[in-house]
């Protein structure tokens, strides 16, 4: 056997007896959530943004009417 045969055979059983080592970045092991939103959550924060713009909303409506005191009060 030359020495070009017997040094592939060599490497050959050496590659298929070896484990092969990969190495992954520390990104690939993940232990959050995924960022997808299910519905009730989609459904939930539009809920959320709409009371928080219907709020605002009263809220200014509150403070106009207190900022005006020319209005005369309410009867008895």
């Amino acid at each position: 056997m030359s020495a070009l045969t017997s040094r592939t055979a060599f490497l050959a059983r050496r590659m298929a007896t070896t484990t092969t080592r990969t190495t992954l970045s520390r990104a690939a092991f993940t232990t959050t959530t995924p960022t997808q939103k299910s519905a009730v959550d989609s459904a939930k924060d539009t809920l959320k943004s709409v009371d928080r713009k219907v709020s605002d909303k009263l809220v200014d409506g509150i403070n106009i009417g207190s900022a005006s005191p020319s209005l005369p009060p309410f009867p008895p």
